[in-house]
């Protein structure tokens, strides 16, 4: 279950891990490819033979050299425990679009996407919604 469920006391009813995503959290220098286009999150679809053909999604939290790169694996089939710079490089050069000879690994964590119940969402929904309005009231926009 998701740790802010979990907190709130709320139960997470429905199918348990629908899908599952590794976070891979490394440092490089992309500055030279992300710095005419800045945001937090960037999508690839890598073509065919750089890496597995799937989404990829790139997080920036270091402007531009600390991110962390979200794609999906199958637990049946790989064990992110074993997962090392030399497995992780491929995707993260795919989703640069280029060599990364700077890339070091800084973490790697798995998450799985559940079905969860109309409740449970509205109840995310509702603590969303209040965070929004205290970082804008903690901005002094309100």
């Amino acid at each position: 279950m998701s740790t802010v469920p979990e907190l709130a006391g709320l139960t997470v009813e429905g199918r348990a891990a629908m899908s599952h995503a590794v976070n891979v959290w490394f440092h490089a220098d992309l500055s030279q490819y992300l710095t005419h286009r800045p945001g937090v999150l960037t999508w690839f679809v890598p073509s065919e033979g750089t890496a597995k053909l799937q989404l990829l999604t790139l997080i920036c939290h270091r402007p531009f050299t600390e991110f962390v790169l979200v794609l999906r694996y199958d637990p049946a089939v790989d064990d992110i425990s074993t997962w090392g710079i030399d497995r992780v490089r491929p995707y993260v050069e795919a989703a640069v679009g280029a060599a990364v000879p700077d890339l070091e690994l800084l973490g790697i964590a798995g998450t799985a996407q559940h079905d969860p119940t109309d409740e449970l969402l509205h109840v995310m929904r509702v603590i969303l919604s209040r965070e929004k309005e205290w970082r804008a009231a903690s901005d002094g926009r309100l």
